[in-house]
């Protein structure tokens, strides 16, 4: 077969080259093998490099000798094959070590023979920059545990895998109760020193097979996917609340750190990553309620909340309502037609005097079942429309502002006079604002959801139908429902670029909103792959945390700034 190649050059002119093709494969970079399926017949000087034989040992060698024992079956089928295919494999060298290659290979005849025509392209470096890219994207970069990428991944994992036997598994919330005050009596700096500190700690005091992450800020979780009773549970809790109170030297400054820590326990309080989480979190506020330093157990809070506990939480919300302790931040949506910021999503925290901000999940309950959310809905009008005034003044009169409304609001006969009177006092156009409802608003009056849509549409507000495909989604409601955009729910965006069931419902939602004139928004965008498919698969805006988490006021309007003069 070499003879072969030296004598029956065919139309190429390596005469007239000064080339033989054996020199012009010499000059290939990367190695060329022949081989009849078990013997090889040829190899060049770079095969002999890459796998490191001599020549005199590789041409009587089997031609499997050189693939790595775990893709030998796969090999086999390649050479098989009756056309030409390509495939990564590991290469098997003579010192029995291997190397990754891309291996293409071609059936060929010369004389009465059936040959394979293999070319070898060297990919170690680029295999292991990609296997550290991999573990890059699930590892947080300041305490090197697991990052919230690596929790879902693991967390979605193990409740597929225990959909039918409904083994128990739990989740355990832990929050630094006094980072906050070595963040501002010693710089940031010092608080991530002590962070890190607190996180080597937690990780040597896990039990075996468990797994913790950080998941924002001075906030941890930790998965146990095996729970055997109570009492071993509150041991580990116990286990990691105590090594975080020790004292923490920062520049010679000691600071005493505490925490508080929620349990979720799967499937008893949620059978989903979402509800387990929120659960556990709720659990892990109500410990922090009750002095920090300790943990409690989902049961403990379990709607309805207890009597008391109501009781006290509505006295706090009118005073907060007073006491003007309610902000907004905002979190940017993206226009994948011009790359810039289209709008902003308003989203309100209760920001408690002397104690940690709290998520609307904290408190919206309570408002809803005494009538506060009302109250609390035009205060958040009043804190948009201000939004929308210092966004004039900053030149972005582009940028509109979405507010999330509850059904009550949304069907609220108030609610029109409380919007004309905010923004016409500022001098604001309805335009400029969104509203956003949720799929259970569309399960209310289903008459009165109409006309208050297409009422809101005639004064050039927009309104979004929220978390579309998570509830009680009907293409026939959304037929006569006069919606101006979809929010595709964030869980159909997880690993969207390896999920073919999420990939098949995402561009559906797409091109079904863009036959009924409706646009479509991607919110939790959290990578550029997943950012650039959704482009490309016509959906108009994007929001997650790939492009800005949620900030304050001012802060949103500087990314405004810099984000849109970038582009």
């Amino acid at each position: 077969m070499a003879s072969a190649l030296a004598e029956e050059p065919g139309t190429f002119p390596f005469a007239s080259l000064g080339l033989s093709p054996q020199d012009f494969i010499a000059q290939l970079p990367v190695g060329c093998l022949v081989h009849d399926g078990s013997r090889m017949v040829y190899a060049s000087e770079q095969t002999l490099a890459l796998s490191g034989y001599r020549r005199d040992e590789i041409e009587q060698l089997p031609f499997l000798k050189l693939v790595h024992p775990d893709y030998v079956s796969r090999a086999m089928e390649l050479d098989a094959h009756p056309f030409s295919l390509r495939q990564e494999m590991q290469l098997w060298r003579k010192d029995q070590t291997s190397t990754w290659i891309e291996y293409v290979g071609y059936r060929i005849e010369a004389g009465t023979g059936i040959y394979i025509l293999a070319f070898l392209v060297a990919i170690e470096a680029w295999k292991s920059r990609e296997a550290q890219l991999a573990r890059t994207a699930f590892i947080d970069p300041l305490t090197g545990l697991g990052n919230r990428q690596l929790l879902t991944r693991e967390l979605d994992r193990l409740l597929l895998e225990r959909a039918d036997s409904r083994a128990r598994l739990a989740i355990l919330f832990l929050d630094l109760d006094r980072l906050k005050l070595v963040n501002d009596s010693l710089g940031h700096e010092s608080g991530d020193r002590a962070l890190t500190t607190v996180a080597a700690r937690l990780r040597d005091a896990l039990p075996e097979r468990a797994l913790i992450t950080r998941h924002g800020g001075d906030e941890f979780i930790v998965l146990l996917p095996e729970v055997s009773d109570r009492p071993a549970l509150e041991r580990i809790a116990a286990d990691l609340l105590a090594v975080v109170p020790k004292t923490v030297d920062i520049d010679g400054n000691e600071v005493m750190l505490t925490a508080s820590a929620g349990y979720a326990i799967y499937p008893e309080d949620g059978t989903s990553a979402d509800e387990l989480l929120k659960n556990a979190d709720r659990a892990m506020y109500r410990a922090k309620r009750l002095g920090g330093n300790s943990f409690q157990f989902h049961e403990s809070v379990r709607e309805p909340y207890n009597t008391s506990h109501r009781l006290q939480l509505e006295r706090e919300l009118r005073s907060a309502l007073r006491e003007d302790e309610f902000l907004l931040h905002f979190q940017p949506r993206i226009s994948t037609a011009t790359n810039r910021v289209i709008a902003l999503e308003a989203l309100v925290r209760w920001q408690v005097p002397g104690a940690k901000t709290l998520l609307p999940a904290e408190f919206i309950q309570v408002c809803e079942e005494t009538g506060l959310i009302h109250e609390l809905g035009r205060k958040i009008l009043e804190l948009v429309a201000r939004q929308l005034s210092l966004l004039e003044e900053a030149g972005l009169t582009g940028v509109r502002v979405a507010v999330n409304l509850s059904p009550r609001q949304f069907l609220h006969p108030g609610l029109v006079g409380d919007v004309d009177r905010l923004l016409f006092a500022r001098g604001i156009s309805c335009d400029r604002i969104e509203f956003e409802i949720t799929e259970s608003t569309m399960l209310q009056d289903s008459e009165q959801v109409v006309r208050n849509l297409s009422l809101w549409r005639s004064r050039g507000v927009r309104v979004a139908l929220d978390d579309f495909g998570r509830g009680y989604s009907s293409l026939e409601r959304l037929r006569l429902l006069p919606f101006s955009h979809i929010k595709i729910d964030r869980h159909f965006l997880l690993n969207l670029p390896q999920e073919r069931t999420n990939l098949a419902i995402v561009q559906a939602v797409i091109l079904i909103a863009g036959s009924l004139g409706m646009q479509t928004v991607a919110e939790g965008v959290e990578d550029a792959e997943t950012a650039e498919l959704l482009r490309e698969l016509g959906c108009h805006e994007l929001q997650g945390y790939y492009f800005a988490h949620p900030m304050s006021s001012a802060d949103s309007i500087a990314f405004i700034k810099k984000h849109d003069e970038s582009v």
